[in-house]
């Protein structure tokens, strides 16, 4: 976990653990959505690597904080790297 913004949120790896957590981020943010399984296939691959945004230290999903604002998953191979996907959460989002 990363020290807390000035905003409050912080950076907090992203594992298999996630995986259902990420989906659900990404089913509001997209019209054709990742399930929980194709982020732990992802997630599984060598190389990649995500990070969920955490506004007030709550990772349970909520209509405004405290909870989860967004998301970002890359794999990285050799000297590239590749964003997969990156959301913010529609509440989230300023101006």
């Amino acid at each position: 976990m990363s020290a807390p913004g000035p905003d409050g949120v912080t950076l907090d790896p992203a594992g298999l653990a996630h995986a259902a957590l990420l989906a659900g981020m990404h089913a509001v943010c997209f019209a054709d959505p990742w399930s929980a399984a194709s982020f732990a296939q992802v997630l599984a691959m060598p190389g990649t690597l995500g990070l969920v945004a955490v506004d007030g230290g709550s990772l349970t999903p909520a209509l405004a904080p405290p909870g989860p604002a967004g998301m970002v998953v890359w794999r990285r191979m050799f000297d590239e790297a590749e964003i997969l996907t990156i959301a913010e959460l529609p509440p989230r989002i300023k101006g």
